[in-house]
C-alpha cells in the first residue's frame, strides 16, 4: 500500500500534467562544467526535467522518486525528446541511496541530512554533486516551507564532508518550483581526485570568474546566473578549499 507521502505527490503531480517544466537556470548554467558521459541521478526528481536535461547532454541519466505518476510525466517528458530515461522508487529516507559510483548526483528541493554523508562514497572518482535547497531566510517572506524543511543559511558546505566545493552561494532566486522568489543556497562540489587534474582548474576558473560577476553587480542588479537576485545582505561566497543532517520540501 502506497504511504501518504506518496499519495500526496502523486496527487500533486496529477494537477501538473498539463504543465511543461524545464530544467532549473542554475543548472544549465553549470553546462560547461558538468560532464557528459557516465551515470547521473536526480535525487527525489519529481517530474524529471532536470533528468531528462542531462540525459539529453549524453548521461546515463536516473530520476529517483516516491511517485509513479512522476515517473510517468517524466518517461513522456524524454520520449518527446528523444532521450532514454531510468526510474527508481525509493524512499530515500528510509532506503540506501543507489551505489553508483555517479558522475553526477543533483539534489534540488530535497533535504535529508544523512543523505550528505553518504554520497560522496557513492560518486565516481572526479564525480560532481549539484545541490539547490532554501534556507531558512526564506522565512523571511514566506511561511513555507517550515523550518524543519529548510537548511539554516551557511549551513550546507559544512554537510558536506571529503568533497571539493568548487563554488558556494546563497540569494534570493525566482528559478525554483513556485511563482515566487525564495531564499535558496546553491552549491557545486566534485570527488577529490578532481581537484588534482586540469579539468578542475578549468572548473574553478569558470565558477570563480562567475562569482565575480555577482559580487560586483550584486548590490545593485541581478546577479550572473539567471533567475538569481543577490542582495547586499547575502552576497554570494566562494568557497575555494572548505573543510569537507529535515526531508523534501512540502507541496
Amino acid at each position: 500500500m502506497a504511504n501518504m507521502e506518496q499519495v500526496r505527490w502523486d496527487a500533486r503531480y496529477r494537477e501538473q500534467m498539463t504543465r511543461h517544466r524545464d530544467p532549473l537556470p542554475f543548472l544549465v548554467a553549470l553546462d560547461d562544467i558538468l560532464p557528459r558521459r557516465g551515470k547521473a541521478i536526480d535525487v527525489a526528481g519529481r517530474a524529471g526535467a532536470n533528468a531528462v536535461w542531462l540525459a539529453h547532454r549524453g548521461l546515463e541519466a536516473t530520476v529517483s522518486d516516491i511517485s509513479p505518476v512522476g515517473f510517468r510525466l517524466a518517461t513522456d517528458a524524454a520520449g518527446t525528446v528523444g532521450v532514454r530515461l531510468s526510474t527508481l522508487e525509493i524512499d530515500l529516507e528510509h532506503e540506501p541511496f543507489p551505489a553508483g559510483p555517479w558522475e553526477l548526483t543533483l539534489c534540488v528541493r530535497f533535504l535529508w541530512r544523512p543523505l550528505f554523508e553518504v554520497i560522496p562514497a557513492r560518486l565516481a572518482p572526479g564525480g560532481f554533486l549539484v545541490v539547490d535547497h532554501p534556507t531558512r531566510s526564506n522565512l523571511l517572506r514566506h511561511e513555507r516551507p517550515g523550518l524543519l524543511h529548510l537548511l539554516d543559511d551557511g549551513e550546507l558546505p559544512g554537510l558536506v564532508r571529503g568533497l571539493e566545493v568548487l563554488s558556494y552561494s546563497e540569494g534570493w532566486t525566482d528559478e525554483g518550483y513556485h511563482e515566487r522568489a525564495d531564499a535558496t543556497a546553491f552549491l557545486v562540489t566534485a570527488a577529490a581526485d578532481l581537484a588534482t587534474n586540469a579539468v578542475a582548474a578549468v572548473a574553478v576558473g569558470w565558477l570563480l570568474h562567475a562569482a565575480g560577476n555577482l559580487l560586483e553587480k550584486s548590490a545593485r542588479c541581478r546577479g550572473s546566473w539567471p533567475g538569481f537576485e543577490s542582495e547586499p545582505s547575502s552576497l554570494e561566497r566562494l568557497i575555494p578549499d572548505h573543510p569537507l543532517t529535515g526531508s523534501r520540501e512540502p507541496a
